[in-house]
C-alpha cells in the first residue's frame, strides 16, 4: 500500500510549531506506589542490570538456596524498596 503523501495541514512553517504536552496514563501518573506495584500494564519490560562477579554469584547462590529465579529475587527486592521498606 502506497504512503499517503505529506500536506499542508500536517507540516508547519520553520519556527511556528507549538509543542504539545506529553501524553501520560493518568492512571498510572496518579496512581500511588501500592497499585504500581501490583503490575499493572500491557506487557513487561525488559531491564538489563550489570553486576560485578562476586554479587552475581551471590544472587545466583541465593536463587538454587531459595528455588527462586534472578528475576523473582530482583523484583522483590526492586518491590521492597519502591515501598520504602529497608533492605539487609
Amino acid at each position: 500500500m502506497p504512503r499517503p503523501k505529506l500536506s499542508g495541514t500536517l507540516l508547519a512553517q520553520k519556527g511556528a510549531g507549538v509543542p504539545t504536552a506529553p501524553q501520560h496514563d493518568s492512571e498510572r501518573q496518579d496512581a500511588p506506589p501500592a497499585k504500581l506495584l501490583e503490575g499493572q500494564g500491557s506487557k513487561p519490560i525488559a531491564l538489563t542490570v550489570k553486576v560485578d562477579q562476586a554479587r552475581y554469584e551471590a544472587l545466583k547462590a541465593l536463587g538454587a538456596r531459595t528455588r527462586r529465579s534472578n528475576q523473582e529475587i530482583l523484583l522483590a527486592a526492586l518491590n521492597a524498596y519502591l515501598r520504602g521498606e529497608q533492605i539487609p
